[in-house]
Protein backbone atom coordinates (compact mmCIF):
# COMPACT_ATOMS: atom_id res chain seq x y z
CA UNK A 1 0.00 0.00 0.00
CA UNK A 2 1.44 3.42 -0.93
CA UNK A 3 2.27 5.58 2.08
CA UNK A 4 0.47 8.89 2.46
CA UNK A 5 2.23 12.20 2.97
CA UNK A 6 2.05 12.18 6.77
CA UNK A 7 3.37 8.61 7.01
CA UNK A 8 6.29 9.48 4.72
CA UNK A 9 6.96 12.58 6.80
CA UNK A 10 6.91 10.53 10.01
CA UNK A 11 9.24 7.89 8.55
CA UNK A 12 11.80 10.54 7.62
CA UNK A 13 11.46 12.27 11.00
CA UNK A 14 11.76 9.13 13.12
CA UNK A 15 14.93 8.05 11.33
CA UNK A 16 16.61 11.19 12.64
CA UNK A 17 14.99 11.37 16.08
CA UNK A 18 14.39 7.79 17.27
CA UNK A 19 17.28 7.99 19.72
CA UNK A 20 15.58 10.85 21.56
CA UNK A 21 12.70 8.66 22.76
CA UNK A 22 12.79 7.30 26.27
CA UNK A 23 10.11 4.82 25.19
CA UNK A 24 10.61 4.06 21.48
CA UNK A 25 7.57 4.07 19.17
CA UNK A 26 6.61 1.31 16.78
CA UNK A 27 3.87 1.16 14.16
CA UNK A 28 1.06 -1.25 15.03
CA UNK A 29 -1.36 -0.36 12.24
CA UNK A 30 -1.01 1.37 8.89
CA UNK A 31 -3.80 2.39 6.52
CA UNK A 32 -4.37 4.66 3.58
CA UNK A 33 -5.55 7.54 5.76
CA UNK A 34 -3.32 7.07 8.80
CA UNK A 35 -1.38 4.91 11.19
CA UNK A 36 -1.13 4.03 14.87
CA UNK A 37 1.84 3.88 17.22
CA UNK A 38 2.53 2.14 20.50
CA UNK A 39 5.57 2.59 22.67
CA UNK A 40 8.09 0.11 24.06
CA UNK A 41 7.88 0.28 27.85
CA UNK A 42 4.44 1.90 27.99
CA UNK A 43 1.10 0.15 28.51
CA UNK A 44 -0.30 -1.53 25.36
CA UNK A 45 -3.67 0.09 26.14
CA UNK A 46 -2.10 3.40 25.07
CA UNK A 47 -1.82 4.26 21.38
CA UNK A 48 -1.13 7.34 19.28
CA UNK A 49 -3.51 7.52 16.32
CA UNK A 50 -2.81 9.80 13.35
CA UNK A 51 -5.25 10.48 10.50
CA UNK A 52 -4.10 12.65 7.64
CA UNK A 53 -7.51 13.54 6.20
CA UNK A 54 -8.88 14.88 9.50
CA UNK A 55 -5.55 16.24 10.70
CA UNK A 56 -6.08 14.38 13.97
CA UNK A 57 -3.27 13.15 16.20
CA UNK A 58 -4.64 11.64 19.41
CA UNK A 59 -3.37 9.71 22.40
CA UNK A 60 -6.04 7.08 23.06
CA UNK A 61 -6.75 4.66 25.85
CA UNK A 62 -8.50 1.34 25.25
CA UNK A 63 -9.20 -1.25 27.90
CA UNK A 64 -7.60 -4.68 28.02
CA UNK A 65 -10.17 -6.03 25.50
CA UNK A 66 -9.52 -3.26 22.97
CA UNK A 67 -12.67 -1.25 23.75
CA UNK A 68 -12.14 2.49 23.25
CA UNK A 69 -12.21 4.42 26.53
CA UNK A 70 -10.88 7.96 26.13
CA UNK A 71 -8.63 10.47 24.37
CA UNK A 72 -6.12 11.71 26.95
CA UNK A 73 -4.21 14.10 24.72
CA UNK A 74 -4.22 15.47 21.19
CA UNK A 75 -1.97 17.42 18.86
CA UNK A 76 -4.45 18.02 16.05
CA UNK A 77 -3.44 20.19 13.13
CA UNK A 78 -5.31 21.97 10.35
CA UNK A 79 -3.07 22.82 7.42
CA UNK A 80 -3.30 26.38 6.09
CA UNK A 81 -1.04 27.60 3.32
CA UNK A 82 -0.17 31.28 3.64
CA UNK A 83 0.09 33.69 0.69
CA UNK A 84 3.89 33.54 0.85
CA UNK A 85 3.89 29.74 0.48
CA UNK A 86 4.51 28.83 4.10
CA UNK A 87 2.27 26.71 6.36
CA UNK A 88 0.56 27.27 9.68
CA UNK A 89 -2.03 25.50 11.84
CA UNK A 90 -5.54 26.85 11.38
CA UNK A 91 -6.41 26.04 15.00
CA UNK A 92 -3.69 28.31 16.36
CA UNK A 93 -4.36 32.03 16.48
CA UNK A 94 -1.30 33.91 15.22
CA UNK A 95 0.59 30.60 15.17
CA UNK A 96 4.07 30.07 13.84
CA UNK A 97 4.67 29.84 10.09
CA UNK A 98 6.67 26.89 8.79
CA UNK A 99 8.65 26.65 5.55
CA UNK A 100 6.95 23.42 4.44
CA UNK A 101 4.00 21.17 5.09
CA UNK A 102 6.35 18.56 6.55
CA UNK A 103 7.86 21.09 8.95
CA UNK A 104 4.35 21.94 10.22
CA UNK A 105 3.57 18.29 11.05
CA UNK A 106 6.97 17.75 12.63
CA UNK A 107 6.68 20.80 14.92
CA UNK A 108 2.96 20.55 15.66
CA UNK A 109 2.50 16.78 16.00
CA UNK A 110 5.65 14.67 16.22
CA UNK A 111 7.72 16.88 18.55
CA UNK A 112 4.86 17.37 21.08
CA UNK A 113 4.22 13.61 20.98
CA UNK A 114 7.90 12.97 21.72
CA UNK A 115 7.83 15.38 24.67
CA UNK A 116 4.64 13.81 26.08
CA UNK A 117 6.04 10.28 25.86
CA UNK A 118 9.34 11.22 27.49
CA UNK A 119 7.53 12.81 30.45
CA UNK A 120 5.88 9.54 31.51
CA UNK A 121 7.09 8.25 34.89
CA UNK A 122 6.80 5.00 36.83
CA UNK A 123 4.37 6.44 39.40
CA UNK A 124 1.73 7.29 36.77
CA UNK A 125 -1.25 4.97 36.48
CA UNK A 126 -4.35 5.02 34.29
CA UNK A 127 -7.74 5.06 36.02
CA UNK A 128 -10.74 4.02 33.93
CA UNK A 129 -14.03 5.32 35.26
CA UNK A 130 -17.69 4.81 34.35
CA UNK A 131 -18.77 2.26 31.76
CA UNK A 132 -19.79 2.55 28.08
CA UNK A 133 -23.27 1.35 29.11
CA UNK A 134 -23.70 4.42 31.31
CA UNK A 135 -22.82 6.82 28.50
CA UNK A 136 -20.26 8.60 30.69
CA UNK A 137 -16.84 7.05 30.86
CA UNK A 138 -13.24 8.02 30.44
CA UNK A 139 -9.66 7.77 31.67
CA UNK A 140 -7.41 9.78 33.97
CA UNK A 141 -3.66 9.63 34.45
CA UNK A 142 -3.03 9.67 38.19
CA UNK A 143 -0.19 9.29 40.62
CA UNK A 144 -0.24 5.82 42.12
CA UNK A 145 -1.04 7.15 45.60
CA UNK A 146 -4.17 8.92 44.31
CA UNK A 147 -5.87 5.86 42.82
CA UNK A 148 -7.63 4.82 46.03
CA UNK A 149 -9.37 8.22 46.17
CA UNK A 150 -11.02 7.76 42.76
CA UNK A 151 -13.94 5.59 41.72
CA UNK A 152 -11.94 3.56 39.19
CA UNK A 153 -13.41 0.47 37.55
CA UNK A 154 -9.98 -0.58 36.32
CA UNK A 155 -6.40 0.60 36.73
CA UNK A 156 -3.06 -0.21 35.15
CA UNK A 157 0.44 1.26 35.22
CA UNK A 158 1.23 3.58 32.32
CA UNK A 159 4.92 2.64 32.41
CA UNK A 160 5.51 -1.10 32.18
CA UNK A 161 9.32 -1.07 31.92
CA UNK A 162 12.06 1.48 32.42
CA UNK A 163 14.41 2.93 29.81
CA UNK A 164 16.65 -0.15 30.16
CA UNK A 165 13.77 -2.48 29.34
CA UNK A 166 13.51 -3.75 32.93
CA UNK A 167 10.01 -4.25 34.42
CA UNK A 168 8.95 -1.53 36.84
CA UNK A 169 8.26 -2.85 40.33
CA UNK A 170 5.33 -1.18 42.07
CA UNK A 171 2.87 -2.46 44.62
CA UNK A 172 -0.03 -3.11 42.27
CA UNK A 173 -2.12 -4.60 45.09
CA UNK A 174 -2.18 -1.52 47.30
CA UNK A 175 -5.66 -0.53 46.08
CA UNK A 176 -6.99 -4.01 45.38
CA UNK A 177 -9.83 -5.63 47.34
CA UNK A 178 -13.09 -3.84 46.54
CA UNK A 179 -11.68 -2.44 43.28
CA UNK A 180 -10.74 -5.89 42.07
CA UNK A 181 -14.19 -7.31 42.75
CA UNK A 182 -15.87 -4.31 41.13
CA UNK A 183 -13.65 -4.62 38.07
CA UNK A 184 -14.43 -8.33 37.66
CA UNK A 185 -18.19 -7.70 37.80
CA UNK A 186 -18.04 -4.84 35.32
CA UNK A 187 -15.84 -6.76 32.90
CA UNK A 188 -18.30 -9.66 32.99
CA UNK A 189 -21.19 -7.32 32.18
CA UNK A 190 -19.24 -5.63 29.41
CA UNK A 191 -18.30 -8.98 27.89
CA UNK A 192 -21.97 -9.63 27.26
CA UNK A 193 -22.81 -6.17 25.95
CA UNK A 194 -19.73 -5.13 23.96
CA UNK A 195 -17.62 -7.10 21.48
CA UNK A 196 -13.94 -6.17 21.43
CA UNK A 197 -13.33 -3.42 18.91
CA UNK A 198 -10.47 -1.70 17.13
CA UNK A 199 -10.53 2.02 16.45
CA UNK A 200 -11.23 2.69 12.75
CA UNK A 201 -8.45 4.91 11.42
CA UNK A 202 -10.47 6.01 8.43
CA UNK A 203 -13.29 7.56 10.48
CA UNK A 204 -13.34 10.68 12.65
CA UNK A 205 -13.85 9.99 16.39
CA UNK A 206 -17.40 11.42 16.43
CA UNK A 207 -18.58 8.75 13.98
CA UNK A 208 -16.52 5.92 15.43
CA UNK A 209 -17.96 6.51 18.90
CA UNK A 210 -21.45 5.87 17.54
CA UNK A 211 -20.38 2.55 16.08
CA UNK A 212 -19.82 3.43 12.42
CA UNK A 213 -17.00 1.38 10.99
CA UNK A 214 -16.22 -0.46 14.23
CA UNK A 215 -14.53 -3.77 13.54
CA UNK A 216 -15.12 -6.77 15.79
CA UNK A 217 -12.04 -8.77 16.63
Amino acid sequence: MPKNFVRCTYDAWIREHARRFRYPPWIVESRKNGFALRFVGLAPQLSFQIRQRQGSAELMIHDERGVYWDIIGDFDVTEVRTPDGRYRCGWCQDGARYPSRAALWEAHVFEPMLDWVNQRTADQWVCLYGTPDEGIWGAHILKFDAIAERNCVDTFPLVTSNSKGEPERLNRHACAGGLSRKKDALLADREKAHPAVAWPLDLPPALALFGFGIRSS
